[in-house]
């Protein structure tokens, strides 16, 4: 076993987000800590890349330790130990806005106050006094003649130092935010060889710094910086020694600027990363499934871990660990990332395993809806020739477990490990039984109903190749009909279709529901009708039993047929004849008619009233003798205009006594004719 060990190493810059702003800034300050730096060798040191834009008084790096030089841009960093670490850079500024008034003093005795005495030229001048002037000579002839800080040639503060200690010298207030950061500055000198006095700077009676003078005619700035807690700051310089002799000085150039800060941190993260890589067990067979164990390298939330060979074979990893199997290389590599940089480190292991077995595994057959058996055949092509067979899944094996031949039905990934019984190498066979249970789709077209316009249905399988497909149609009565894409019947209910593969022996049924609509019209004309002499037509009232649809009337009167109506309306005839009325269920085609005649039965009766006769004086009394028909339908009526009927008016031979016209109707009670004759 070879191992071999190969790291990556990768030293990653990437911007700085980390900005703070938490200071007033100065215009155009800006402290930039440089990229983030990223290194996975802790022997390769990394160096800083700061950089400030803008006017800054100072700067430095915190915390200094872990750097080579806190006071430079760029330093190196000596940290080795692995982590992250934070470097802030800090760059200090000042406002460009003075906001001491007549700081140089160029305004004269004007715009600040003192407790000391204000003298000029050629007047009295000794401790406790002080001056605006441009020689300090010329108020004391025992002071050096020294210029201003400014120009050298204008105006400063000349103080005579008072034997009283802390009295204030110069004092002025001026407008301060609170919270904000502020520094106070002037230059001093001493305008006597003897004594440099002391000053004090106190701001809202606060001291916050103090320095002593410098020597003869050597201006030295001073600073302090105070945090302004109003909104009003009364800044004071007082002198502290109180020595009497001496403690004589300048002051010129008195300014306040309110302090900027600028920050910004840079992160340098160190890795180290460690891969190892062991086989605690070796394997006696190359079919043996063996550990490769990277116990010892590096671990973390931000670790990964990648398995790879070039003719060997990774059967599964878990993190630093893995399971493998056959000859190769194997190779583990450890990964370090944080999401925008990467760094790795690898190791290897050259593995030869003993020999191994080679063979075969075959299937005959798919698994289909006939449940067909499949056999599975395992050859073993290498070693002894004295084997066991164990195959998997156990509880899909039909027969043959323990043997080189199964039988099995269902379909997945059957697998038989073979095993050597003189070598004890194993060998893996591995075979998928594919499976073919895709059922056809059993569709049909065709007739929903059976009616009076059509007494078969025609029914079609939309799956028409029959080389395919065994079709069988189950009629309503259950009999069947085979291998026919068609079919047509008169039978009304539910037909079905099966639908049998014959490949994969999966079939699909369609149902196909036939009804029937027969229903006929129900109509009635009523009775035959007759035109007699009381009624020259007839109304032909046609009724009809209840029902729903359309509905098409058609008539044929006496007179001809007419057109088709839509609706069921009364008739008249005023002739004989035969009426018919067909009605057509136009939803169903089936139709129904009725028939009637018309009779006319007008005839008038056929009569004669007998001769004319005579009365006399010997003659009082004459039977007339008409004549008609005699049977009971007939009704006779005698009437007389003039004369006088004595008896029988409803008979043919009435008895009369009285001349004058006699008339005779007769009427048909059948037909409701009637006829009738005068007789004089």
């Amino acid at each position: 076993m070879r191992i071999k060990i190969q790291v990556f190493i990768y030293i990653i810059l990437f911007l700085s987000v980390n900005k703070s702003n938490l200071f007033s800034q100065c215009a155009g300050l800006d402290a930039d800590a440089g990229p983030d730096l990223f290194t996975c060798d802790p022997n390769m040191m990394v160096q800083l890349m700061g950089s400030i834009q803008g006017t800054y008084k100072k700067f430095m790096w915190t915390p200094s330790v872990g750097l080579s030089n806190a006071q430079v841009l760029d330093p190196m960093v000596t940290q080795k130990s692995p982590g992250i670490y934070k470097f802030k850079l800090t760059a200090e500024g000042l406002t460009s806005t003075n906001l001491v008034t007549n700081g140089d003093f160029e305004n004269g005795n004007s715009g600040f106050s003192s407790e000391y005495n204000f003298g000029i030229p050629g007047s009295p001048f000794g401790p406790d006094w002080y001056g605006v002037g441009t020689n300090p000579q010329a108020y004391n002839s025992g002071f050096t003649n020294c210029g201003d800080n400014t120009s050298g040639g204008g105006n400063m503060l000349i103080v005579d130092g008072s034997t009283t200690p802390g009295k204030k010298v110069w004092c002025q207030t001026v407008p301060v935010t609170v919270g904000k950061t502020y520094q106070l500055e002037f230059y001093s000198m001493s305008v006597f060889p003897v004594a440099p006095g002391v000053i004090s700077i106190v701001v809202n009676g606060t001291n916050i710094g103090t320095t002593t003078v410098s020597g003869m005619c050597d201006w030295v700035k001073f600073e302090a910086c105070f945090v302004a807690t109003s909104g009003s700051a009364q800044i004071c310089l007082t002198e502290v020694s109180g020595i009497g002799y001496g403690n004589d000085f300048a002051i010129d150039d008195i300014a306040l600027y309110e302090k900027c800060i600028d920050e910004d941190e840079v992160i340098v993260e160190i890795v180290d990363l460690k891969a190892v890589l062991n086989i605690p067990k070796r394997p006696k067979c190359s079919s043996e499934v063996f550990d490769l164990a990277g116990i010892g390298s590096s671990t973390g939330a931000k670790i990964r871990y990648e398995w790879s060979t070039d003719i060997g074979k990774i059967i599964s990893q878990n993190g630093f660990n893995a399971k493998a199997k056959g000859s190769g290389t194997y190779t583990l590599k450890v990964i370090y990332t944080n999401g925008t940089v990467i760094c790795e480190k690898e190791i290897s292991v050259d593995y030869m395993a003993p020999d191994e077995l080679f063979g075969e595994l075959k299937g005959i057959g798919i698994s289909n809806c006939r449940l067909d058996t499949i056999n599975l055949d395992a050859n073993v092509l290498t070693g002894s020739g004295d084997y066991t067979y164990r195959w998997s899944p156990d509880s899909l094996i039909l027969i043959g477990q323990n043997t080189d031949r199964a039988k099995v039905i269902q379909p997945g990934t059957y697998n038989v490990t073979v095993t050597d019984k003189t070598t004890g190498c194993e060998l893996i066979l591995d075979y998928e039984v594919i499976q073919d249970t895709l059922h056809p789709i059993a569709s049909v077209q065709g007739d929903t109903l059976i009616d009076c316009t059509k007494n078969a249905v025609a029914l079609n399988s939309l799956l028409t190749d029959t080389s395919r497909y065994q079709l069988i149609w189950t009629k309503p009565d259950q009999t069947q009909i085979k291998d026919s894409v068609k079919i047509k019947s008169n039978l009304s209910g539910k037909y079905t279709l099966t639908v049998i593969d014959k490949k994969n022996y999966c079939q699909d049924t369609r149902d196909w529901n036939v009804k029937v609509d027969s229903l006929f019209p129900q109509i009635d004309l009523g009775t035959d009708l007759v035109i007699d002499c009381k009624n020259n037509g007839v109304n032909i009232i046609p009724t009809e039993t209840s029902q729903t649809g359309m509905f098409g009337y058609f008539w044929n009167m006496p007179t001809g047929a007419l057109v088709k109506e839509t609706k069921l309306l009364d008739k008249i005839s005023t002739q004989s004849g035969q009426v018919i009325l067909k009605v057509i269920n136009e939803q169903n085609g089936c139709a129904s008619s009725d028939t009637i005649l018309i009779k006319d039965v007008r005839q008038l009766p056929i009569i004669d009233a007998g001769v004319n006769d005579l009365l006399t004086c010997k003659i009082n009394s004459i039977n007339l003798q008409g004549s008609g028909p005699t049977n009971a339908n007939t009704i006779i009526q005698w009437t007389t205009n003039g004369g006088n009927i004595t008896s029988n008016p409803n008979s043919y031979t009435p008895i009369i006594n009285k001349s004058g016209w006699y008339i005779m109707t007769v009427t048909d009670t059948s037909n409701s004719c009637s006829s009738w004759i005068q007789y004089l």
